[in-house]
């Protein structure tokens, strides 16, 4: 079932609150510091509304509300504007907005592409927005999460402040599927660093199933996982993702799962696309790749609530580039058990993932060291682990 919401006109009703204001000020009822930033909001908005700065709204419904927490009576309406930095920006429902105001992410297509695969049909719906520019999708989520829908998406056909782990510039040209989902999950509290591998598996799932079954026999990965949150496409980086979760109380936290991958801009490196033009392959488009992942991410976030990341192992380890592989542990990464640190560097073997989330190895005494998945980086050319630079 599809339901589209009826928003309010935004541009209409920030023209009735502008001509209100002035009105106010007109008769010297302009005392209050509340009215005034009232006015330089509304003022704001108008101009990103004609300028196209907006988010475009449109809900798509797959079936019965799913155990994670989809879309029901319960949950908030959107309002008609979001904060976002030091701006708000205005939401437009898909129907009402101008040529101009459309992303060229289309919004259509990806209902279709959605409301087209026949598994997952208990999976809920979705809110999506979706916006020609934004500053950043996730900051989108961050500062208006108890505002939304659960279950809502937001997407940037351009980021002006895109990021990544310890607070890296994710450079975030147009071609590129930039979005940000948000969600509840219901777990114990030591699960929370396997969603970002879940989320990473429903990622090159998605781009493996877009090549088609045909494919699939007989030949070896296109897409693959270098830990803990990269996605690689025939040896070079496409993408990357970033979870962030908020306790909520109850057992339950917020996620908010940021996700970018080079679907079909050639700079700043290479595309997902690129390379199946050089194989003679059918090219993907964004808007099929988000409607193929979400389904995942929720059956995938829903398992390890319900039981553990072990169900999701196999066809995770089928995708990574670590198994068995050779490393030097530099003597500042972020080691379990190991306050100290030490300035040596300790050569280990890769053996697996931890069930909560570390990175399993061994060194040549057969003496088991676990990684932090957050706080340290794994250098794939050198092999090298070592501590993660935060930039602020």
């Amino acid at each position: 079932m599809l339901k589209t919401i009826v928003a309010k006109n935004t541009g209409g009703g920030l023209k009735r609150l502008y001509a209100c204001t002035r009105l106010r000020q007109a008769r010297g009822d302009f005392r209050e510091p509340s009215l005034a930033r009232s006015l330089a909001r509304t003022r704001a908005a108008t101009t990103m509304a004609e300028a196209g700065n907006v988010l475009v709204l449109k809900r798509v419904r797959r079936g019965a509300q799913d155990a994670l927490g989809g879309l029901d009576s319960a949950d908030p309406a959107v309002p008609s504007e979001l904060a976002c930095g030091d701006g708000r920006l205005p939401v437009l429902d898909v129907e009402t907005a101008r040529g101009e105001q459309l992303p060229s992410f289309d919004l259509k297509a990806f209902e279709g592409h959605l409301l087209s695969q026949g598994s997952g049909e208990a999976e809920g719906g979705w809110t999506v927005l979706a916006g020609r520019q934004v500053a950043s999708t996730q900051r989108v989520l961050e500062e208006n999460a108890k505002a939304l829908p659960r279950n809502t998406v937001v997407v940037a056909d351009t980021q002006t402040q895109g990021k990544g782990r310890a607070g890296n510039a994710w450079v975030s040209p147009e071609g590129c599927l930039m979005c940000s989902v948000y969600c509840h999950v219901a777990m114990e509290g030591r699960k929370l660093p396997l969603l970002q591998y879940a989320t990473t598996l429903a990622v090159v799932e998605s781009l493996e199933a877009l090549r088609g079954p045909a494919l699939a026999e007989g030949r070896a990965n296109f897409a693959s996982i270098k830990w803990p949150n990269d996605i690689y496409v025939r040896g070079t980086k496409v993408g990357g993702v970033l979870c962030q979760t908020v306790y909520r109380g109850s057992g339950a936290f917020q996620l908010i799962a940021g996700i970018g991958v080079n679907v079909d801009n050639d700079e700043p490196t290479f595309c997902v696309n690129q390379v199946l033009r050089e194989l003679g392959e059918r090219e993907i488009a964004r808007e099929e790749l988000l409607a193929l992942m979400l389904p995942r991410l929720l059956r995938f976030y829903r398992i390890i609530a319900e039981e553990s990341f072990a169900p999701l192992l196999r066809d995770y380890y089928g995708f990574w580039l670590h198994s068995g592989q050779k490393l030097k542990v530099k003597g500042d990464a972020s080691v379990r058990g190991d306050t100290a640190g030490s300035e040596e560097h300790k050569d280990v073997v890769v053996t697996g993932l931890s069930d909560d989330g570390f990175l399993l190895a061994e060194d040549e005494n057969r003496a088991v060291m676990e990684l932090y998945p957050d706080g340290n980086s794994l250098d794939l050319m050198s092999g090298l682990v070592f501590k993660k630079k935060s930039r602020s």
